[in-house]
């Protein structure tokens, strides 16, 4: 992959896609470093690692309305837990890091004559998982569909697949989207259900995971709409992680 230059990022924060309103972003993953140093390590420090963890921060432009807009966005969510999704570019297929964050802090307010910022934390709750877009907020979809399917890989018995999915948009009258995981062994191959979320009707979001060994490589997103002129933004995210 070439050196990316951020000039489309794609920022979700549980139903709200911010990447209008924000211009920076990034994703925090660290562990902690025991110090596990005895008289028998030669005169040289050894470490382990222990707790893991991580963080999602984004800065922009403050707005406000609706859900869609950061501070209706952020001041709902803070102190609760919601799927987070941030990737370099909105295209399908690029990387993205997913998790459960919890919303901690948000800040508004800044110099007289600028425009108005905000700035967002949220602390992961759970790991974060390195994975790739599968489907991407830009497009409304209306009727029942399925993405091409993409190779993330196998899973073994220590792993699991993730996957987020973000709902930013809802409209119709009694609208409906459900929404499955399927993986199957080629592309063009049977696809079966791994992760199915629950039927979606407002702005939301989700993160679920399938567990255990799996010898399928690729995996699609298959959503089923219903309603009466029902149309839905949404975007899902999936990769492979550590069970």
């Amino acid at each position: 992959m070439a050196v990316q230059v951020l000039t489309d990022a794609l920022v979700l924060i549980n139903g709200a896609d911010l990447s209008g309103h924000s211009n920076k972003v990034s994703v925090d993953a660290a562990v902690e470093e025991l110090d596990s140093t005895t008289f028998s390590s030669g005169g040289w420090r050894e470490k382990v690692g222990g707790l893991a963890s991580h963080e999602f921060m984004v800065e922009g432009f403050w707005e406000a309305g609706d859900d869609a807009k950061p501070d209706d966005r952020l001041w709902t969510d803070l102190g609760t837990v919601a799927a987070w999704t941030a990737t370099p570019a909105a295209a399908v297929g690029t990387v993205a890091y997913l998790g459960n964050v919890l919303s901690g802090s948000h800040v508004v307010g800044g110099d007289v004559g600028a425009l108005a910022p905000f700035a967002a934390r949220g602390m992961g709750s759970g790991r974060v998982v390195r994975g790739e877009l599968l489907h991407s907020p830009g497009t409304a979809r209306t009727t029942t569909g399925t993405t091409t399917g993409v190779q993330l890989g196998a899973l073994s018995s220590a792993q699991a697949m993730y996957a987020a999915l973000h709902v930013c948009s809802v409209a119709g009258t009694t609208p409906t989207l459900d929404v499955t995981l399927q993986s199957a062994s080629t592309q063009g191959g049977s696809y079966t259900d791994r992760i199915t979320f629950s039927s979606a009707n407002s702005v939301s979001s989700q993160l679920l995971s399938y567990a255990g060994a799996q010898v399928h490589t690729w995996w699609r997103v298959s959503y089923t709409i219903a309603g009466t002129g029902p149309s839905f933004l949404f975007a899902v995210a999936a990769g492979i992680g550590t069970v």
